[in-house]
């Protein structure tokens, strides 16, 4: 009876092409995930700072703005982040917050 066994050039080809290819599929779903989940996080916020600046509740807008702008931060967006901290600022000042 004869032994079948891959062979060592069939196994690094394997390695080469199609494993990494995997790896970025699985890389590109993850990524899609956690930007899908980000959007809900950043959507879910805008709405409850809206509906706290319609009620002109100001320290709910003071609290969510800073909410928004951690949650930019935390998806390394600095740009969206500072902007959302510099709402938060302005809004916990007219709070009578420091």
């Amino acid at each position: 009876m004869r032994e079948t066994r891959l062979r060592p050039d069939l196994l690094l080809l394997i390695s080469i092409f199609v494993l990494p290819g995997m790896q970025c599929d699985d890389q590109k779903k993850t990524k899609a995930t956690m930007d899908n989940a980000f959007e809900q996080v950043r959507s879910d916020w805008l709405h409850r700072y809206q509906t706290a600046q319609e009620r002109g509740d100001k320290l709910s807008m003071c609290t969510t703005a800073g909410s928004h702008s951690g949650a930019f931060r935390q998806a390394k967006d600095l740009a969206n982040s500072k902007k959302w901290q510099n709402i938060a600022e302005r809004d916990c000042k007219a709070a009578g917050l420091p």
